[in-house]
C-alpha cells in the first residue's frame, strides 16, 4: 500500500502511490470469503452510531464481535477477539484515533483498520490516520454499500476511501509531494 521514504535528516515519510490514489477502491488480491466469516470490532465514541453501524454490518452478513468507545477498551477487545477488521473513530477522548490506530498497527500489523469521521468536508487527520496504519477511510455520511465495500476491500488488502475522505488524502498527499520536490516518475512502485 504505502510507499516509505527516506529523507536527510532521518525524516521518513509515508505516501500513497498516485495510482492507488485513483484507484483506491481496487483490492490488492482478491480472496474468496463469504461475509460471516470476516470478523469485526467497532470503536466510537458515539453510541448510536456504533449501534447503527453494528446492525449495517450484522444485516449484510459480517460477524461483529465487540463495541467499545474509547481507546483504552479498544485495545483490551482487539486483543481478545483479534479481528480481520476494526472501524476506529478519528476522534475520541483519552486516546485518539490516530493514537489508537498507531498502538493497533504496532499489535496487529495485518488487521484492518477502516477511519471513521462525521466530518463530510476536508479532514487533515485522515492523512494521519494513514500514516497511523488505516487503509479504509470512511464518513459517517457513508452509505450502506460504501461502507461494505470499504470492509470487503480492505478485508482483500486494498486501500479504500469515499469520496469525501479521497479528496482529502488526495489534497494533502499532492501538498507534500509539492513540499519534498518529487516527481510522478519517483512514486511509481
Amino acid at each position: 500500500g504505502l510507499l516509505t521514504k527516506s529523507f536527510p535528516h532521518t525524516v521518513e515519510l509515508r505516501i500513497f502511490p498516485f495510482c492507488l490514489i485513483d484507484n483506491l477502491q481496487k483490492p490488492k488480491f482478491n480472496c474468496v470469503q463469504t461475509p460471516g466469516s470476516i470478523t469485526i470490532v467497532i470503536i466510537d465514541v458515539h453510541v448510536t452510531f456504533r449501534n447503527g453501524l453494528r446492525e449495517v454490518l450484522i444485516s449484510a452478513g459480517f460477524n461483529v464481535k465487540a463495541m467499545a468507545g474509547n481507546g483504552a477498551d479498544a485495545i483490551v477487545i482487539a486483543k481478545q477477539h483479534q479481528p480481520d477488521i476494526i472501524f476506529v473513530d478519528i476522534r475520541m477522548p483519552g486516546m485518539s484515533g490516530i493514537e489508537l490506530c498507531r498502538e493497533l498497527h504496532a499489535l496487529f500489523p495485518d488487521m484492518g483498520k477502516i477511519a471513521i469521521t462525521y466530518h463530510d468536508t476536508y479532514d487533515p487527520d485522515i492523512y494521519a490516520m494513514s500514516l497511523a496504519g488505516a487503509s479504509g477511510f470512511l464518513s459517517k455520511q457513508s452509505d450502506v454499500e460504501e461502507i461494505i465495500r470499504c470492509v470487503n476491500t480492505v478485508y482483500n488488502g486494498g486501500i479504500h476511501a469515499d469520496e469525501n475522505c479521497k479528496h482529502a488524502l488526495r489534497d494533502r498527499i499532492k501538498e507534500d509531494i509539492q513540499k519534498l520536490g518529487l516527481t510522478e516518475k519517483e512514486l511509481q512502485p
